[in-house]
């Protein structure tokens, strides 16, 4: 049986776990090896090496220049150099995370719960269907609930997809898939590449991403995307992507524009630094909405969005100027029918002692990444080395001694996904991912 480990991220998904809780202070020795780690990563990873060399030498003449000297708070330190790191680079994505943080912290409102990424979804009154969409899980996490939701909107006259409380960015897999429910079948469509840098090189590699079969399709009704400035990331690549494809009519705010996924790579004192490690091209565009955001078709605040697009999907008038507050009330449930998005369901039978297996290959530093996505996968065979001389220096030799595994039940960690599946917790380092 295959088993997916999710790595959800703010702003990627990439290494899923919290940072131990709040450690102590800082050290002049302890802020040395977070900039030196920091300085190594941002040579070796940043999408553009270029700027990511002039940005390494940036911050190392920053803590040589005592800027970093009095920052014993690693709360304090880490806000600072993440500061340093985005007005070097102009990238959103870049983030430094503290002790006891988690990369949902950084987001710039609280994380609504979801089924699978998906928060909300309903026929509206007027035969209009509506979905809220958080971010984008696994497709193994993500799939499921799409096909119930979108199976389920299927008869509707016109579509609305809530994307203004911000998007924690995730998987372009599951963007991809999203996007396929509303294009026809008979087109096998071209909707994105991300192109990677080879780790600690000037080389790239090229993922290229298309529509995919869906069970049902939604390909010639009105769909209408609501968007906000904090609608980010892998949010931003449903809206871009579309946009590009005259699919979709955007409504709202222009987006966040952040287009550089990448992953966490520890620093030192329990502190994790998220740097870019890859870029979005469209393939009608030939470019991405890095720094640019998303401009939208009908601009209006975030607030009067929705109200903009239910008028136009129902047909009942035009659209309110959107310089005043329009008559009918904001809210999306005011204009409920019913609701459609079910409940998630338990993990199947067997999972349980898959999951045992893998860890405990995991707890050896034996890693079988076959049964892992592609981005965990790359991460564990980055940190093999570092786990299996932490597995020889604990002297764990079982799943028991260094791991701990647990039916989540339904507990919603991380929260944003609500997926009920297994937390796993590493009790030496303090350390959890979702699976």
């Amino acid at each position: 049986m295959r088993v997916s480990l999710l790595i959800a991220l703010a702003v990627v998904a990439a290494a899923g776990r919290a940072l131990a809780a709040d450690g102590p202070a800082l050290t002049s020795q302890d802020r040395q090896e977070a900039i030196r780690k920091t300085a190594q990563i941002l040579r070796d990873v940043y999408v553009y090496p270029d700027v990511g060399a002039q940005t390494a030498s940036t911050i190392e003449e920053s803590y040589r220049a005592g800027q970093f000297d009095e920052l014993s708070d690693p709360k304090v330190f880490a806000q600072r150099l993440g500061d340093e790191l985005r007005a070097a680079t102009h990238d959103p994505h870049m983030l430094v995370l503290p002790p006891g943080s988690t990369p949902f912290d950084a987001l710039p409102g609280p994380v609504p719960a979801s089924n699978g990424g998906i928060v909300k979804a309903a026929v509206l009154r007027g035969n209009v269907g509506y979905v809220e969409i958080a971010g984008f899980p696994d497709p193994t996490m993500f799939e499921d609930t799409a096909d119930q939701v979108f199976g389920d909107l299927a008869g509707t006259k016109a579509l609305i997809i809530d994307m203004r409380r911000g998007s924690a960015g995730g998987s372009p897999a599951a963007v991809a898939y999203l996007c396929s429910f509303f294009l026809p079948k008979s087109q096998k469509t071209h909707l994105n590449d991300i192109i990677r840098r080879k780790r600690g090189t000037d080389s790239f590699t090229t993922e290229s991403f298309y529509a995919v079969a869906t069970p049902s399709r939604y390909p010639d009704r009105p769909v209408f995307i609501l968007t906000s400035r904090a609608t980010f990331s892998g949010g931003e690549e449903l809206v871009y992507d579309l946009k590009a494809l005259k699919r979709v009519k955007v409504v709202g705010e222009r987006t966040a524009g952040g287009a550089n996924p990448g992953g966490f790579a520890p620093i030192g004192s329990n502190m994790a630094a998220f740097v870019p490690s890859g870029r979005a091209r469209n393939p009608v565009t030939g470019t991405n909405w890095q720094g640019a955001g998303v401009e939208p078709d009908l601009q209006t605040p975030a607030d009067h969005a929705f109200a903009a697009a239910y008028k136009l999907a129902s047909g009942r008038s035009r659209p309110a100027d959107p310089g005043h507050e329009p008559d009918r009330n904001l809210s999306p449930e005011a204009h409920v029918e019913r609701w459609v998005l079910k409940e998630p369901h338990d993990p199947s039978p067997g999972r349980e002692a898959a999951l045992r297996r893998l860890i405990g290959d995991v707890g050896r530093g034996d890693s079988p990444h076959d049964p892992m996505t592609a981005q965990f996968a790359d991460a564990r065979k980055a940190g093999a080395t570092n786990r299996a001389s932490e597995t020889r220096v604990d002297g764990a030799t079982s799943v028991v001694d260094l791991f701990r595994a647990r039916l989540a039940g339904g507990r919603q960690f991380p929260r944003q996904f609500r997926a009920r599946g297994y937390e796993l917790v590493d009790l030496h380092a303090s350390q959890r991912c979702n699976l």
